[in-house]
């Protein structure tokens, strides 16, 4: 994943918000010592709504992301950035629906954040960044008995740092080089009910 945030106003604090049928979202930044900062949250309204319309599987949504940067040096500086997301939503069906036999209750939510450090000389600069995202999911299908018939309870991680060089031998050309690297994990719980009160069972594991 790559994730960009562009950097908070240096000048003064601004806020900026709207609210609509939808949902909210408010944005605040400014100057803070020798950098900025930048935070933006937004929320869902459609399940306050939702019956207005005879909506039966509602979307929900929450999130936060900002960025802290913090300029060391006029050629160094230092960024830190971060991103939180849930959405979730149940889906009934009415007692007239060809799937009304199954409730879905899905929710899912993200989270990266990662750091990155610049230093600019004399034709060139370099850069490192080590950064962490995790997924995670938390699905329950129910049938007309509420018994559960299908469970997914799982997540997966990834962390990666890098390190990449780039040279201005001549006004222009360029030659970067750099290196990566990448770690990965998950942990993974399904059930999946079967026919004839079979089942399979996937047990956790990274």
């Amino acid at each position: 994943m790559i994730v960009n945030f562009r950097e908070g106003a240096y000048d003064r604090s601004h806020f900026m918000g709207d609210i609509g049928m939808a949902g909210i979202r408010g944005t605040v930044e400014g100057p803070v010592g020798k950098g900025s900062l930048m935070l933006n949250a937004n929320k869902s309204f459609l399940d306050l709504v939702a019956g207005s319309f005879g909506m039966t599987a509602i979307p929900n949504y929450r999130g936060v992301q900002g960025k802290f940067a913090y300029n060391i040096t006029p050629k160094q500086k230092l960024s830190i950035l971060g991103l939180y997301a849930d959405d979730w939503i149940k889906m009934e069906g009415d007692e007239n629906a060809l799937w009304t036999e199954e409730i879905i209750d899905v929710k899912m939510h993200q989270h990266a954040i990662g750091a990155n450090y610049r230093t600019g000389f004399e034709n060139g600069f370099y850069v490192g960044t080590i950064s962490r995202t995790t997924n995670n999911w938390n699905i329950d299908v129910f049938d007309t008995s509420n018994s559960s018939t299908v469970k997914n309870y799982s997540s997966e991680y990834t962390n990666t740092a890098k390190f990449q060089i780039s040279l201005f031998p001549y006004a222009k050309d360029e030659l970067s080089m750099g290196i990566y690297a990448t770690n990965t994990g998950c942990d993974y719980y399904i059930y999946m009910g079967a026919p004839r009160d079979t089942f399979c069972v996937f047990p956790r594991h990274r």
